[in-house]
């Protein structure tokens, strides 16, 4: 019986040690995104972007800057579209907050944007 026990265990293992070796490993865009410190002096936000080769004003598909009402509708609209929050802080200056997103993304899709965003 424990030596069952002990080869069902074993095989278990290496099983999981497998799986663990074929797992593919995950990708990821990185964007930051910035808008003013100082919240309470704003009616509405524009959102910067910093996708690692431009770093431009948030726009909808007709190409129009996109105010938000508060930073929290504007961190809605990103997770709506894709992105996930990966950290978060102030400029050194303190001038501008800042969420450091990702959207998981192929090999392929990773290796275009690091050849991209060098020169």
């Amino acid at each position: 019986m424990i030596k069952k026990t002990l080869l069902l265990l074993i095989i278990f293992g290496f099983s999981l040690f497998v799986s663990a070796q074929t797992e593919e490993k995950q990708y990821y865009i990185y964007n930051i995104f910035s808008l003013p410190s100082n919240l309470t002096l704003h009616t509405g936000y524009y959102i910067t972007v910093d996708d690692g080769m431009l770093i431009y004003t948030l726009r909808d598909e007709n190409d129009k800057r996109i105010k938000f009402n508060t930073p929290a509708a504007a961190l809605m609209y990103l997770f709506s579209i894709g992105w996930e929050l990966y950290e978060t802080g102030t400029a050194s200056d303190a001038a501008q907050l800042y969420w450091i997103m990702r959207r998981p993304c192929t090999k392929d899709e990773f290796d275009k944007a690091v050849k991209k965003s060098i020169w």
